[in-house]
């Protein structure tokens, strides 16, 4: 299971609004599913951070929110930030859901997967931006539409031109 929150992620102290949350240590889909509710989850989410239901979700929505990231990005690593994005989302405006009486569940996964899809969209729409920024900045037409892939690397190359540029400013 991979985790959503980085490598050594500090999560700060369970309970202070504050702060992220603790680490605390893998729950099993199996053993939360009967008794934690997605909605419930988050309801203990936004009233007093509760690291159990803070681990139920990452396990039962964290590999859905990062696969519809994926399809709407094209890109492994903007993924990966869309879905983070999306779990501190989730974890800060978890008072803003309000499950309705009947269909909870798929009322909470539809609440989730909205936030997933809507921060996914505007990093495309941001990117789509910075591309057409970049051509309006002389850069020329771009013969072929970059690979996903290889935006980093332009990115790297952009921020590294900027730097040269910024350097050989006068005081």
């Amino acid at each position: 299971m991979q985790n959503f929150m980085g490598k050594g992620a500090d999560w700060g102290r369970q309970g202070d609004p504050g702060k992220p949350l603790e680490k605390v240590p893998p729950c099993e889909r199996e053993a939360h599913e009967p008794s934690l509710a997605t909605a419930d989850c988050l309801v203990r989410l936004a009233e007093h951070r509760d690291a159990e239901a803070w681990s139920c979700l990452l396990h039962r929505h964290g590999p859905e929110i990062q696969r519809a990231c994926r399809r709407i990005l094209g890109d492994e690593g903007l993924a990966e930030d869309a879905c983070q994005e999306t779990l501190l989302q989730i974890r800060d405006r978890a008072d803003r859901f309000v499950a309705p009486l009947s269909d909870r569940e798929p009322a909470a996964r539809a609440w989730i997967m909205r936030i997933a899809c809507h921060i996914a969209l505007q990093m495309l729409r941001k990117r789509k931006a910075d591309l057409k920024r970049d051509l309006a900045m002389g850069q020329g037409p771009v013969e072929e539409s970059p690979a996903p892939a290889d935006l980093g690397v332009q990115t790297a190359e952009r921020l590294e031109a900027l730097r040269r540029e910024l350097a050989a400013l006068p005081e």
